[in-house]
């Protein structure tokens, strides 16, 4: 790894370059974290308001029913 050296002031400051692929996965880590909690919030919020499935619970029993009366070939 590269060492970058400056001078500031009158101090000399070595700082090393950024591993871009730590940036890398940092980024990604704070992304999916993110979309987590945004997942977790919309969630909750849909409890909260009671919000239903998009598809009807009798249309769902009623598939199931269908799906198991066929015989397997």
């Amino acid at each position: 790894m590269a060492v970058v050296v400056w001078q500031a002031r009158t101090k000399e400051i070595a700082m090393a370059e950024p591993n871009w692929v730590f940036i890398l996965a940092m980024t990604t880590f704070a992304i999916a974290v993110g979309l987590i909690l945004f997942s977790m919030v919309r969630t909750r919020r849909d409890r909260k308001n009671h919000v239903k499935t998009s598809i009807p619970r009798e249309d769902i029993a009623e598939a199931r029913e269908k799906r198991t009366e066929t015989p397997f070939v």
